[in-house]
């Protein structure tokens, strides 16, 4: 596997550069692998992933990584944060619809990651938590050889 490198990007909590200043709001990380391309239906994924990277935003800390990873035969995208990550007892319900937001912190109607797997799954993909904490999620998509037009 050869990475392509890596990226940041430095937004203010607006989502636009900060003018004039310097400090850092939010960093994003980059990392891939060159000619890797899945098979998913573009919206279904571009939703997923939103959900992904708003729920890194809202509930987690530090650095948002974004890696993408040849896994057999899928293409895995991997969006994981620094903060504390996922309690022990909030995993089996996480993916639930209702409770997945059921927790101290929480904001919203705790639908986000149902719907997210529910769009993934749609579509022969698989969407989980790899990693609880620091927390990890990965959306799994078949590979494609060539690309797809």
């Amino acid at each position: 596997m050869r990475p392509t490198g890596s990226a940041a990007a430095t937004t203010t909590t607006s989502g636009k550069p900060a003018s004039g200043s310097t400090a850092l709001v939010g960093l994003v990380g980059l990392v891939g692998l060159v000619g890797l391309v899945g098979l998913a239906n573009r919206d279904h994924l571009g939703q997923a992933l939103t959900v992904l990277l708003e729920n890194a935003v809202r509930h987690g800390a530090g650095t948002i990584r974004i890696r993408t990873v040849q896994d057999g035969t899928d293409v895995r995208i991997e969006v994981g944060d620094e903060g504390a990550g996922i309690p022990e007892e909030r995993v089996p319900s996480l993916f639930i619809r209702g409770l997945g937001a059921a927790r101290q912190d929480a904001e919203g109607a705790g639908i986000g990651l149902f719907l997210a797997r529910a769009l993934v799954e749609a579509d022969g993909g698989r969407l989980e938590l790899t990693r609880r904490s620091p927390p990890v999620f990965a959306v799994s998509i078949p590979a494609v050889s060539a690309p797809v037009r």
